[in-house]
C-alpha cells in the first residue's frame, strides 16, 4: 500500500557487530609488531598483490609486520585471480609475515578486527574494469574502531575521509601503501 511506504526505511550495508569495540591498548605492542588485517575475497579488484608488495617493503625496512588475510577465492570463476595472487605471494617469499587464512566464520573475523592494529584494503580497478563499490569489510573494520587504509576508487572516499576517518592512497601504489 502506498501509505505504508513511509514506514519503510532502507539501511545500506547494515552491520551487526554488537556493542563490541577494539580494546584500548598502548600505541605500540611490546615486540613492536604491526598487525595488519585484510578481509577480502581473493579476487583481483581487492588489490592483494599490492598489499603483498607493501608488506615485503615494510619487512625489508626492518619493521616487524604480521599481515593476516581472511577470505577465500571465488572458484571456478576467478581461478586466474587466485593463481596470480598465489604467484605474487610465493615470488615475494612472504611466508614469515603474511598469513592467508582462507574463509572463516564471522565470529573469527570479528575477533581478528579486535586483534589487529590497522585494516588495509588496497582496492584496484581490474583489467576488465571490475571494482569493489562499497567494501563491507571496510565498514566492519571502521565500526569495530580499527584504523583503516584503503584506496581512492569507487565509493571508498564516501566511507573514508582521508586523514580524518582513515588514510587513502592511489590504487596500485605499493610505495604509498607502505608509507
Amino acid at each position: 500500500d502506498p501509505a505504508d511506504r513511509k514506514k519503510i526505511r532502507r539501511i545500506y550495508n547494515g552491520l551487526e557487530l554488537g556493542q563490541a569495540r577494539r580494546p584500548a591498548r598502548d600505541a605500540q605492542r611490546p615486540d613492536g609488531e604491526i598487525r595488519v588485517l585484510t578481509v577480502a575475497r581473493l579476487i583481483e579488484p581487492k588489490g592483494i598483490p599490492v598489499l603483498f608488495a607493501a608488506c615485503r617493503a615494510l619487512r625489508d625496512r626492518g619493521h616487524p609486520v604480521r599481515c593476516r588475510i581472511i577470505g577465500g577465492p571465488e572458484l571456478p570463476k576467478y581461478v586466474n585471480d587466485l593463481i596470480e595472487i598465489r604467484i605474487a605471494y610465493e615470488r615475494l617469499a612472504l611466508e614469515d609475515c603474511v598469513e592467508l587464512l582462507g574463509a572463516r566464520p564471522f565470529a573469527e573475523v570479528a575477533a581478528a578486527y579486535f586483534d589487529a592494529d590497522v585494516f588495509v584494503l588496497p582496492c584496484v580497478v581490474g583489467r576488465d574494469g571490475s571494482n569493489d563499490i562499497t567494501p563491507n569489510s571496510l565498514l566492519e573494520a571502521m565500526a569495530a574502531g580499527l584504523p583503516v587504509v584503503s584506496t581512492t576508487i569507487t565509493a571508498i572516499p564516501e566511507l573514508v575521509e582521508h586523514e580524518v576517518s582513515g588514510l587513502l592512497v592511489p590504487p596500485n601504489d605499493a610505495a604509498a601503501l607502505t608509507r
